[in-house]
């Protein structure tokens, strides 16, 4: 299954009254690989990304991940990452949003490191045409804080 579909499903769980406030992380999970090729979602009670990247300005795995983690799903509030997000493309690990707005309908927002650049995985179709504005100014102010002409800043 794909990591998209499996966040997809993940946000579909959640109560619609753990997305009530604005910029809350409701929770996250590890994308792990399997052995057939596969992936699974790991839910986890420790990884709190949207508190690390943004209280200490650094990303790092919780002791207890699985060693076979390939990305980070969070659920929040809105689907647009915040700049400190960059910390997790930037530790190797992909990163997918998701924003359940009716708790029927999922967007999610998938940002990957190509090229040491932070780009879109996939479409945005599911945004509004402000959402979409904003998602890029965020992508373009997180290439320049982390990333700058190819190189990686610290």
């Amino acid at each position: 299954m794909k990591p998209s579909i499996l966040i997809f499903l993940f946000v579909l769980l959640l109560p619609q009254s753990s997305l009530a406030q604005k910029n809350v992380e409701a929770m996250c999970a590890y994308t792990v690989s399997t052995p057939d090729g596969q992936f699974r979602l790991v839910p986890s009670d420790s990884l709190h990304v949207l508190e690390q990247v943004t209280a200490s300005r650094k990303f790092a795995l919780p002791s207890d991940a699985p060693k076979n983690t390939v990305a980070i799903n969070c659920a929040r509030t809105s689907p647009l990452p915040v700049v400190g997000d960059a910390l997790v493309l930037k530790a190797g690990f992909g990163l997918y949003i998701a924003s359940s707005y009716d708790g029927l309908t999922s967007i999610v927002v998938s940002l990957k490191l190509l090229n040491n650049r932070v780009t879109l995985d996939q479409s945005v179709d599911d945004l509004t045409a402000r959402q979409v504005a904003e998602l890029q100014e965020i992508v373009d102010e997180m290439n320049a804080t982390y990333f700058t002409a190819g190189k990686s800043r610290s």
